[in-house]
């Protein structure tokens, strides 16, 4: 477990943080699908059949589904999770049906309950959603960004120990799969997070490490989930939390520290094209996903951990970019 640190900590890591080394930053065209209330914190998305968005979120133990193309939609609550606190990461594994990663963590003190995390299955193939939990996980610290391996499994961060997990989704039993230096937390880390946000794709799976600043990938065996090859770093100064992947390899990375949007390339080039340091178009942004019409959805966290220019925090809220 990591200890307990003020949001002061958080802000002076964003004081500190080295310059990332950006191409000439392009706008897209943005459009607010939906801003939450004044200390929501939206964490994570992810994409039903009919096009509508998932969205999880960390103030409080909550699922919403909203539908992004209209103005005036309003979230529903699909459930709400007794015994924890806060949902992370969540990925379909067939077609609506869902598995989410929850457990205990203050927004207010910056911690976690390590043996309070685990998996759970949320599916809306019924009029109701029905919710169950998977596994129980109590070996982990921080379980965190999630992605479908195949039918049978999903793959779990684990941002603190710096490892993913590969939970099977009948039997509930989880291994450690991938295990790296590229995957730490470093060592001087106020907050000890380090793999991130991870996603699968083409044989690899990409992540983000978060304090170490790094967007990487290792290619892996499509059913056990462990490493077939080398561990590789893509690009440096990638401050980002979560992102979305295109089916050219271009990873869009949410970066909530410096509220902005990177486009990263296999090559490494790392451009911002939506937001900035000092802005609030995606104000402490926290994942992406495409939508069914090729729309990027960016969920944010209202800038709680680190308030723009110092002081401002707004509520948590779905941007949609045209990119």
């Amino acid at each position: 477990m990591f200890s307990s640190k003020s949001i002061s900590l958080l802000l002076a890591l964003v004081s500190s943080a080295t310059a990332s080394p950006l191409l000439t930053a392009r706008n897209a065209s943005t459009r607010q699908v939906y801003q939450f209330e004044q200390g929501t914190w939206v964490e994570n998305l992810a994409v039903r059949q009919n096009g509508n968005l998932l969205v999880d979120l960390v103030d409080r133990p909550e699922i919403y589904e909203i539908n992004p193309s209209s103005n005036e939609s309003s979230p529903k609550l699909v459930h709400r999770f007794p015994g924890i606190t806060s949902v992370f990461g969540i990925s379909e594994v067939s077609t609506d049906v869902f598995t989410v990663v929850g457990g205990n963590f203050s927004l207010a003190t910056f911690s976690v309950d390590a043996e309070s995390f685990g998996v759970w299955q949320v599916d809306l193939t019924g009029s109701e959603a029905a919710v169950s939990q998977i596994a129980a996980m109590p070996d982990a610290v921080f379980l965190n960004g999630m992605t479908t391996l195949n039918s049978q499994s999903v793959l779990v961060s684990d941002s603190t120990s710096g490892v993913v997990y590969r939970v099977d989704i009948q039997t509930g039993e989880y291994t450690i799969v991938l295990d790296d230096e590229t995957m730490k937390p470093p060592a001087d880390a106020t907050l000890q997070i380090g793999v991130n946000g991870i996603r699968l794709f083409n044989g690899y799976l990409y992540y983000l490490n978060l304090f170490a600043k790094l967007y990487c990938r290792v290619p892996i065996d499509s059913t056990s989930g462990k490493a077939v090859g080398p561990y590789e770093v893509i690009a440096e100064n990638v401050y980002a939390d979560d992102f979305a992947i295109t089916q050219q390899g271009v990873a869009y990375a949410a970066d909530g520290f410096e509220n902005q949007i990177l486009k990263v390339t296999l090559d490494g080039q790392v451009e911002s094209i939506a937001g900035n340091l000092n802005s609030t178009t995606v104000a402490g942004a926290t994942s992406a996903q495409f939508g069914k019409d090729g729309v990027l959805y960016v969920t944010t966290g209202g800038a709680l951990a680190a308030p723009v220019n110092g002081t401002y925090t707004e509520g948590g809220k779905i941007v949609a970019l045209r990119v």
